[in-house]
């Protein structure tokens, strides 16, 4: 009579039993002819305990050396799976052509004893011993969560903040880890390919990266973590000092299972301006002349300039209010000649610009013209 003992060690694995890969050992002892290590087995993963169903398949040998009375082989199971399945295993012959009967000795995972072999199977001729959890399949994972991210840019939308809506799901048996669940907001521009490329080595660098930009740039929200697998996530502030701009920010979120199945992924594109709009002036001060040729540009390189700005100029003989003069018309870029006609002292005013993200320019400083006619 061939007995036959059938083991599986599976590292990791949850508290509920499931796991990516086991260790299967197999052990056949005969005290009488011995085993026969000239056939080759074949073993099964079912989806069904009755029959062979969407089944990944391989073969084992016993080894022609040593004990011929007690033979032991190892196979590995679950790679690339997620799902559920029965373990089918073919009967084990020795040399006078007897075959194993249902196992009666019980399987173990990890040590602990689960269940004794559910029941044996012929299947064209060929008998099988069913192995699983008591009387359930084995539960195999080897998925990694499904994130979906959907951010406020829904095209080229410039904009000084940007929020992102998280979904993370399991799409496996082991179920999410949430303490894994982290996130970061990359501007891709100076990236290589690379760089760029998702995986959790490159999560890390740039994870290191944010680390060291925070910390010398003062720039919140540009990682984290979070524990809720459907969270909103809002993109970086600046302190002032380090404007949080440019049209390839991506928010980068890293999730795992409960048994380390690891995705990256990263956001569509998201645009940011921070940047005022800019005024360049030609000359930059004044001095004495009858008229100046002045030229003033306006320069906003991100999300462009609001078409509701109105360019114009002021001529003030106050440099703290609008007086004796009017609004006038420029083109940016084009030279204007001003102070025909006027005497004394004159400050330029030029009308603060707003680009489309909603940021204003500053200040600059003023022109004076001057005639003495």
């Amino acid at each position: 009579e061939i007995e036959l003992h059938v083991e599986l060690t599976a590292n990791p694995i949850t508290n509920e039993n499931v796991f990516k890969t086991a260790n299967v050992t197999i052990t056949a002892t005969d005290t009488d002819a011995g085993i026969d290590a000239s056939k080759t087995y074949k073993y099964y993963l079912s989806t069904s305990a009755t029959a062979l169903q969407n089944t990944a398949s391989g073969t084992f040998n016993f080894s022609t050396e040593g004990d011929v009375h007690s033979k032991e082989q190892s196979f590995t199971i679950g790679e690339n799976i997620t799902d559920t399945r029965y373990l089918f295993i073919e009967n084990i012959y020795d040399k006078a052509g007897n075959v194993t009967i249902k196992p009666e000795t019980q399987i173990t995972l990890n040590g602990t004893t689960q269940a004794q072999a559910i029941d044996n199977v012929t299947i064209d001729g060929v008998t099988y011993h069913v192995f699983g959890l008591n009387t359930d399949p084995y539960k195999i994972d080897n998925s990694a969560p499904s994130v979906t991210i959907t951010t406020s840019d829904t095209g080229e939308d410039w904009s000084r903040t940007h929020t992102a809506q998280v979904e993370i799901v399991d799409v496996g048996l082991a179920g999410v880890d949430t303490s894994t669940f982290k996130y970061i907001w990359v501007n891709e521009e100076s990236l290589t390919a690379e760089q760029k490329a998702l995986s959790e080595a490159t999560f890390t660098d740039r994870w290191n990266d944010a680390i060291a930009k925070e910390s010398a740039d003062g720039v919140d929200n540009l990682y984290g973590t979070f524990t809720n697998a459907s969270t909103t996530i809002t993109t970086p502030t600046d302190n002032g000092t380090e404007v949080i701009s440019g049209p390839d920010w991506y928010l980068w979120i890293l999730a795992k299972d409960k048994l380390g199945n690891t995705v990256v992924v990263k956001s569509t594109q998201v645009h940011l301006d921070n940047e005022i709009p800019k005024f360049e002036l030609t000359p930059s001060s004044g001095g004495i002349a009858k008229t100046m040729q002045v030229k003033i540009t306006a320069i906003e390189q991100k999300s462009g300039l609001a078409e509701t700005n109105m360019q114009q100029y002021y001529l003030s003989t106050s440099n703290t209010a609008l007086e004796g003069g009017e609004w006038l018309d420029y083109e940016s870029g084009i030279e204007e000649t001003i102070g025909a006609g006027k005497n004394g002292t004159y400050y330029l005013y030029v009308k603060q610009l707003k680009d489309k993200a909603g940021n204003e320019s500053n200040i600059i400083g003023d022109v004076v013209t001057r005639q003495d006619e």
